[in-house]
């Protein structure tokens, strides 16, 4: 209960701290001339402008829901599954109307449309590990094992990819091309982190 009063204060400083779209002026609803004590106390906590707070305190509620619920039947964990998707995405759909929808600007939408991802993911995983179907997945259990290690390869694919001066046709970076590009370069990065692991280099904390 409490965490979910804290991830609904994320979200009410992600409402307030967000820029709206064109149509509602294109400032956010709390627009006050900076430096002031409200941003530079949250600056201070590394709260921000609350979207990544919000994530993780969703994915933290979303794990403990999980693990309360462990032995709820099948049916009705599925049902409740699709009931928060959907109330997650009409949110989105919703907030859309005063916020576009972006990573780099942290929108109220984007934490609902990522949520609905998110809980929808984290539910069909959850089914696969119950149902002994999850075999498939080793191919990219070196994102799990080593999750910080690949979480850095990125940074080191990049800097390769500066040095080389290697730099892919505008054609394959956007529209259904540019997901077959992402999809390559995720596995590209777990065998990266893979290759790394068989010779003991993991990054811990």
């Amino acid at each position: 209960k409490y965490l979910i009063l804290v991830w609904i204060v994320f979200m009410i400083i992600c409402v307030l701290g967000s820029r709206m779209n064109e149509t509602w002026g294109g400032t956010p609803i709390l627009s006050i001339p900076r430096p002031n004590f409200y941003n530079d106390i949250l600056n201070i906590l590394h709260i921000g402008k609350g979207t990544s707070a919000a994530l993780v305190t969703g994915g933290i509620i979303l794990s403990l829901i999980t693990t309360k619920y462990m032995q709820t039947a099948r049916r009705k964990k599925a049902r409740l599954t699709i009931l928060a998707i959907v109330i997650l995405l009409l949110a989105g759909i919703f907030s859309r109307q005063f916020w576009i929808l972006s990573k780099l600007g942290g929108t109220p939408t984007l934490i609902f449309f990522i949520s609905a991802i998110a809980v929808g993911t984290y539910a069909v995983l959850n089914w696969l590990a119950e149902t002994d179907r999850a075999g498939w997945l080793k191919v990219i259990k070196p994102a799990g094992t080593a999750t910080l290690t690949c979480y850095l390869m990125p940074y080191i694919a990049y800097g390769l990819a500066d040095i080389t001066g290697i730099v892919l046709p505008d054609w394959f970076t956007h529209g259904l091309l540019g997901i077959v590009n992402s999809l390559c370069f995720a596995f590209l990065i777990i065998a990266m982190t893979y290759m790394l692991g068989r010779v003991n280099i993991k990054l811990k904390i």
